[in-house]
């Protein structure tokens, strides 16, 4: 089997034997689960690294057509994806390194200079067992598990275009909003950290432009943000048609350390890469599916779930 790029899912069905169900399914938790939670493979299974698959799912039943069906993920080891605030590289678990205080340490257990990069420290969550001992069945699905490739700015417009439908502004998309709903943004000045309400009662975060790891501090912030409207807290800037509902964050920040203030500058104030990492945070946290928007506007395309 060729290894994949990106994250996979093979679906697996195992014919079974006559026993209750209760000792079925009690024999197939051992087996396949043996500590209660999803083990890794412990060496090379079918062309696939040690540590690189998982068996995230087993499930029997009518669905399932009297057959057993477990589920088997398989994540690169470089491949990037959160559970909650966790992140995760593979199926290895990484947090940062921050005293019970929360001071950023590096790895040797120092407050971190400013400038230098937060050190993330590795956890094995997961056990593992010898995946080529266990029987798997036939497999009839593979797929894809990650679609997270960026889209071009342009190509939302002519969507939008299509569609027929346009609205440009603030808008929350939930079902049940806070009636106060401010606008928000992100200040960088000479001024203390703190919020404060603009002269239209917008919310208004400013960040000392003195903070250590300042593109940590803004970063922290802009995900609260996102949070905050995504839960109805906040509204913020939003391009939206008939099938298109892009989060506008390029208007979020604004510089106003020198004697004029920089617009549309929020990129220089973020660490490499973490557009793709908040798509896929509040991926793992919210019922929809985000992708980064790039180009002279850029944001977050989001693609929400129906509440089942």
């Amino acid at each position: 089997m060729m290894i994949p790029a990106k994250p996979t899912r093979w679906v697996y069905r195992l014919k079974i034997g006559e026993e209750p169900f209760g000792e079925i399914m009690g024999s197939v938790m051992r087996t396949y689960h043996p500590k209660g939670s999803p083990p890794l493979n412990r060496n090379e299974w079918n062309g696939m690294p040690a540590r690189s698959c998982s068996i995230q799912r087993v499930s029997l039943g009518a669905a399932t057509e009297g057959k057993l069906q477990i589920e088997i993920e398989y994540r690169p080891k470089d491949w990037v994806s959160f559970v909650g605030d966790t992140k995760y590289v593979g199926w290895t678990a990484y947090m940062l390194n921050r005293s019970p205080e929360g001071v950023l340490l590096d790895s040797d257990g120092n407050p971190l200079a400013d400038g230098e990069q937060p050190v993330l420290l590795p956890y094995d969550v997961y056990d593992d067992i010898d995946f080529n001992n266990l029987e798997f069945g036939m497999l009839i699905e593979e797929i894809p598990c990650d679609q997270d490739e960026d889209v071009a700015f342009d190509d939302i417009v002519r969507r939008i275009e299509r569609s027929g439908h346009f609205k440009m502004g603030a808008a929350t998309p939930v079902s049940v909003l806070h009636r106060y709903r401010p606008s928000v943004m992100i200040l960088i000045s000479d001024n203390p950290t703190g919020q404060i309400r603009g002269g239209f009662g917008e919310l208004i975060q400013n960040i000392n432009s003195e903070t250590p790891h300042l593109k940590q501090a803004v970063a922290e912030v802009v995900l609260t943000l996102v949070r905050g409207y995504l839960e109805g807290r906040y509204d913020m800037s939003v391009l939206q048609g008939a099938d298109v509902f892009m989060l506008d964050l390029s208007k979020l920040l604004v510089d106003a350390r020198g004697k004029e203030s920089r617009f549309e500058c929020l990129l220089e104030f973020l660490p490499q890469g973490f557009l793709n990492e908040l798509a896929r945070r509040i991926a793992s946290r919210y019922m929809l599916q985000a992708r980064v928007v790039t180009g002279n506007s850029f944001g977050l395309l989001l693609e929400f779930e129906e509440h089942k």
